[in-house]
């Protein structure tokens, strides 16, 4: 039925949009074909030589402007440094300029130019843009901060990048970054906002984008890189205090011409981390308090590297090619005071000591072919990608109790985790002279994954197999093609329609018990995006788009996780996909930014604490559906010329429907985010956020509410090359997640108090010489990875 409407819809749009205003294309290009970038396009009336209207060329000195029909128009192209570029054209059809050459200028020639001063924040089809490189954010900061302090973005638990509670994509240049958790934030911290031009933000993705993601895409653009040698050194160290503390040494590194470009990364990350955890179960019919008081620490190591190289071939012809190594190391040492009580009476206490060494390591390989195929900026793409992942880890767990009620143990569990992941993916993007622009593809995933786990018991000083040692085999095969669809109808009026298919194909096997199932299954996700501009140039959009989130890998596992002797946490094999709708009505005004969305999420993936008499084990299902209403807001400007204020707040509420079709956990949260930058003078600031989130409902989990704030001192010397800072993370020790879990015979709670108060002292030292290159990197389909 999608597809049948999509279709219907699709050419009968295209029928209606044909004979619209006409439109004038081109690109832009320097004495060298490098694209021109805000270059000024002026139509002045011919017969008058009064101003219609103006615009400026895109990074890839694309530009598009419509016009009246009948009407004697002339068209300049301004650039500081080169001759003015003229053409008088008669607008009665639309017309393609193709490529444009702009000669330099002679050193006894004037020109004039009017500049255009881009805002902070801006909306160009179904992107907001924020423009770092006009905002106080332009320098001083890292990617991760700037992220941090963007509209509509959160920073959550464990460094995820959220987008209204979802994690989104993120794409550097278009190009998607294939890591999660603390590598991406390792890597986008690796970033200077000086290298930042702006960052793209879709709330919600389009048909283009893999099924699989259900929070938005994060796009940061790049600004151009220079001729020559040119790179990064930074070195920060942070101190937790107790003998705690972070160590961090990495340096990018650039080489260029305009025709070919050759970059890479080295870091080198050492943490030492602690957290103290309060994890209690309350036992309803029989009374019984179970407080299990750990002691975790956590020492990481990781190298990681990444090269590349992107050359021009021939005329509009690209080829790239990058690689990417990790390998990291961590071991975790765990102690517990445990005791069993009822009505103040001790059943039991004794001690739980737990170790755990974890060895992983990842490889990717991407090559990629890119093919302007005329002047509007069409363009064919082909991306090849390959994924390797392996870790190994073994965990000893000690149980010793002083009254001998429990049985004291020992266990050993060895586990091995291996993934390979390869994709395929091509791309056609075709624009017309009326505005139309076409968009389909084809991409073909498949992953393959073996876990394997060996979990032990001494027993009469014999190691005996338990019960919970697996094999598991999983292999996925995904196909997917795509269709969309969009129209500048006029100055004003864009819309958007999009359809993507995704055939599933899935394969489980339990070799000890010999057990298979199999999973084929077709699924279609259609989106729409509709936006209309006022005349003082605010935006009023609408959006929707189907979605699907298919469990991470480890949740598929069969990996078990011993916390204690009465506390597991077990992967579950047998999860399948949960589908999002997701609705949105937005408002963009200069400064102000508003949205009402409305998601919904059917087989909801819900965690679960199943009980076997004082045993409790962790474990995800496929349980019932959820609904969350939203309101957003964003802020963005300057209080006064030495301070810029950003405060950001999204409430919503959020209620679990049961499969007896009952509502149940409903509640209404919000959280608030705050960023401050006070400018001193040209080379010294201060910053300052607050980040505040309010207790919150999900289905059978309940989190109190946390806050803290931090605040950065920055100094800059040697014309801004080098940079220091000191930063003060949580100031008044307030990042605690405390949460409870009610079931109907038990009730779980946990409280983890990380050691996040601490100092940092960081210094960044930019080099280059004085020329443009590229700066062009590759770009990638592997959309998977992020499962591991």
């Amino acid at each position: 039925m999608y597809k049948r409407f999509f279709f219907i819809v699709s050419f009968s749009c295209i029928n209606c949009w044909l004979p619209a205003q006409v439109i004038v294309t081109g690109t832009i290009y320097d004495e060298k074909n490098n694209p021109v970038e805000f270059a000024n396009i002026v139509l002045t009336d011919v017969l008058d030589n009064k101003f219609i209207k103006g615009t400026v060329s895109d990074e890839k000195g694309f530009f598009e402007i419509d016009i009246k029909k009948n009407k004697p128009i002339n068209i300049s192209i301004q650039y500081i440094g080169y001759e003015n570029w003229e053409k008088a054209i008669n607008s009665n059809s639309s017309l393609a300029l193709g490529k444009i050459n702009l000669t330099p200028a002679s050193e006894n020639l004037t020109t004039v130019t009017v500049t255009a001063d881009r805002p902070i924040i801006e909306k160009t089809n179904e992107k907001i843009i924020f423009n770092i490189s006009s905002s106080p954010l332009r320098s001083d900061y890292d990617g991760m901060e700037v992220l941090e302090r963007a509209p509509n973005i959160w920073i959550g638990e464990n460094d995820q990048i959220l987008i209204r509670n979802e994690s989104a994509i993120i794409m550097v240049n278009g190009r998607r970054i294939n890591m999660s958790g603390s590598d991406l934030a390792n890597y986008l911290s690796n970033l200077q906002s000086d290298e930042i031009k702006s960052i793209e933000i879709q709330t919600i993705a389009s048909a283009n984008v893999d099924a699989e993601n259900s929070g938005g895409i994060i796009n940061i653009i790049l600004k151009k890189k220079r001729i020559g040698f040119s790179g990064i050194a930074r070195a920060d160290r942070m101190e937790n205090g107790g003998g705690y503390f972070r160590n961090y040494a990495g340096i990018n590194i650039n080489y260029g011409t305009p025709n070919w470009n050759i970059y890479g990364n080295y870091n080198y990350t050492n943490r030492l981390g602690a957290n103290n955890i309060l994890a209690e179960i309350f036992y309803k019919k029989t009374g019984n308090y179970l407080r299990n008081a750990e002691d975790y620490e956590r020492d990481d190591r990781g190298h990681r590297l990444r090269f590349g190289m992107v050359t021009d071939v021939a005329k509009n012809h690209q080829i790239g090619a990058e690689f990417y190594g990790r390998s990291g190391a961590y071991d975790v040492q765990r102690e517990s005071d445990f005791s069993m009580t009822n009505a103040d009476q001790v059943i039991d206490e004794g001690i739980i000591v737990g170790e755990t060494m974890v060895d992983n390591y990842t490889v990717n390989g991407i090559i990629n072919y890119s093919w302007q195929l005329d002047s509007l900026n069409s363009k064919f793409n082909v991306v090849a990608d390959y994924t390797r992942y392996e870790q190994e880890d073994d965990t000893d767990v000690v149980s010793t109790y002083e009254l001998d009620v429990y049985e004291g143990l020992l266990e050993k569990n060895q586990f091995q985790a291996g993934t390979e992941i390869y994709v395929a993916q091509a791309d056609l993007i075709k624009n017309f002279i009326s505005g139309i622009q076409l968009e389909m593809g084809g991409r073909y995933t498949a992953i393959s994954r073996a876990d394997e786990l060996l979990s032990t018991t001494l027993r009469d000083e014999t190691w005996t197999v338990n019960d919970r040692t697996a094999t598991i085999h999983y292999d996925e095969r995904v196909a997917a093609t795509y269709t969309a669809i969009s129209k500048n109808i006029n100055k004003t009026t864009f819309i958007k329609f999009g359809l993507r298919m995704e055939r599933t194909a899935l394969e489980r096997l339990d070799v000890l018990e010999n057990e298979e199932v199999q999973q084929n299954y077709t699924n279609w996700f259609p989106s729409f995006y509709f936006s209309k501009t006022t005349k003082k140039g605010q935006v009023l959009s609408a959006s929707y788009t189907r979605r699907l989130r298919r469990p991470s890998f480890v949740a598929l596992g069969s990996k078990v996780v011993k916390i204690n002797d009465f506390n597991y946490r077990a992967g579950n094999p047998g999860l399948r996909p949960e589908f999002f709708g997701k609705y949105s009505l937005d408002y963009l005004m200069k400064k102000h930014q508003f949205a009402v969305y409305f998601n919904t999420v059917k087989d909801a993936i819900n965690g679960i604490y199943l009980l076997d008499g004082e045993i409790t084990t962790y474990q995800q299902f496929n349980n019932g559906a959820q609904r969350q209403y939203g309101f957003t807001y964003n802020w963005t400007g300057q209080l006064f010329e030495w301070w810029y204020f950003s405060p950001s707040a999204d409430v919503f509420y959020r209620e679990f429907i049961n499969e007896e079709n009952i509502a149940m956990f409903g509640q209404t949260s919000y959280r608030l985010k705050i960023n401050n930058n006070f400018k001193i003078n040209k080379t010294t600031g201060i910053d300052f956020s607050g980040r505040y989130f309010s207790a919150k409902k999900d289905a059978f989990y309940e989190a109190a509410a946390r806050y803290e704030a931090n605040i950065i001192f920055k100094k800059s010397f040697l014309n801004k090359k080098l940079n220091a800072r000191i930063y003060v993370h949580d100031i008044f020790n307030t990042r605690r997640f405390i949460n409870r879990r009610p079931f109907a015979e038990f009730e779980t709670r946990n409280d983890r108090d990380p050691r996040s108060t601490g100092v940092t002292f960081y210094l960044t030292y930019h080099f280059s010489n004085s020329h443009k290159t590229s700066g062009k990197t590759n770009k990638s389909g592997n959309d998977a990875v992020n499962r591991l």
